[in-house]
């Protein structure tokens, strides 16, 4: 357990519990099952309580847990106010031993993200994006999909992702607790040994599974149309593996802020081409370390051309000369 206590928020106290793991080490067929698992008991109340009960219960009091289950990690979060703390973690106690199971709010919850998703290819933006994923990553099933759509809703059983939940949430063992806010460790000491200190744990390996996600290898290019609207939308997508530490991400982040200061003079003022957009990347440290560095540009059909070659153009420039000190000056002065 990892306690920060700040006064920056009076009333506040935010914690963050998390382990490696992740719904990636399950088998692809029950990917849809773990993915949801946590969200599917986050729907159905805990202990004897539905959400109603939960509500009823939770009137005049400040507190909130959210149990997670991402692609490399699991855990839980939430925030409570300083009065109500002992209750916040009594609920969070509860994720981990008595969850809530209730066919009816199961079969609602499908109900309604099924019908909320039902239209979604026929918006441009969506089937775009979705038609772009496939294509960099050539349709391997556990790239991060930004449209689920029905079918992915009935995948999921509740008896299959509940035991799920219970296989990765009753058991605590290392978990990593982190506490910020007006917290005064000494008072909260009993309490977390009461609510943390008992539960469930038996010895595990707790790590995450690279299963191959990875961009297509070498240059691709895409023309996708869809939609009558007059408008267009120019991706450039780069990834490869690199070193992570705190000096090249403020590197890359350093370049990427001049390269848009590029952009903004070249493309939208100069030439008057773009709506909006701009460069963003990060790097990545799981499941392995890699760079990711995009562009995105939204301008009228007739400009891509011209807009791509003027964006390729910025980056060679900036590959064989290097960024300007002027322009490096700029982004360390807003910094």
């Amino acid at each position: 357990i990892t306690i920060k206590p700040t006064t920056l928020k009076n009333d506040e106290i935010q914690m963050d519990a998390w382990r490696w793991g992740g719904f990636h080490k399950y088998d692809i067929a029950d990917k849809d099952n773990a993915q949801y698992a946590a969200v599917i008991v986050g729907q159905m109340g805990l202990k004897d309580m539905s959400p109603t009960d939960l509500r009823k219960f939770m009137a005049g009091k400040t507190a909130s847990v959210v149990p997670y289950l991402n692609s490399h990690e699991e855990g839980m979060e939430g925030r409570s106010s300083v009065k109500d703390f002992e209750t916040f973690l009594q609920l969070m106690y509860l994720y981990y031993t008595q969850p809530r199971k209730d066919e009816g709010l199961f079969k609602s919850f499908v109900t309604k993200e099924k019908a909320s998703t039902q239209f979604y290819m026929q918006d441009p933006q969506a089937w775009y994006a979705d038609t772009l994923n496939k294509i960099v990553f050539n349709s391997n099933p556990w790239s991060e999909d930004p449209v689920p759509g029905p079918e992915d809703y009935d995948k999921i059983k509740l008896d299959k992702s509940f035991s799920i939940y219970n296989q990765v949430f009753s058991n605590a063992y290392g978990m990593h607790y982190t506490f910020v806010g007006n917290i005064d460790p000494e008072k909260a000491k009993p309490l977390l040994e009461k609510y943390i200190g008992s539960l469930p744990a038996a010895p595990k390996e707790n790590k995450y599974k690279d299963n191959g996600v990875r961009m297509i290898k070498g240059s691709t290019e895409a023309n996708l149309k869809k939609g009558k609207e007059s408008q267009s939308v120019i991706n450039f997508i780069f990834e490869g593996e690199t070193e992570y530490n705190r000096e090249e991400k403020m590197n890359l982040a350093a370049l990427l802020e001049v390269m848009n200061i590029k952009i903004i003079e070249k493309l939208r003022e100069e030439m008057s081409g773009i709506y909006g957009g701009g460069m963003y990347g990060t790097i990545v440290k799981r499941p392995y370390v890699h760079y990711t560095v995009g562009a995105q540009l939204s301008c009228g059909p007739e400009n891509v051309e011209k807009l791509e070659k003027a964006l390729i153009e910025l980056i060679k420039d900036a590959q064989e000369k290097g960024i300007e000190q002027k322009d490096l000056d700029k982004v360390k002065e807003t910094w």
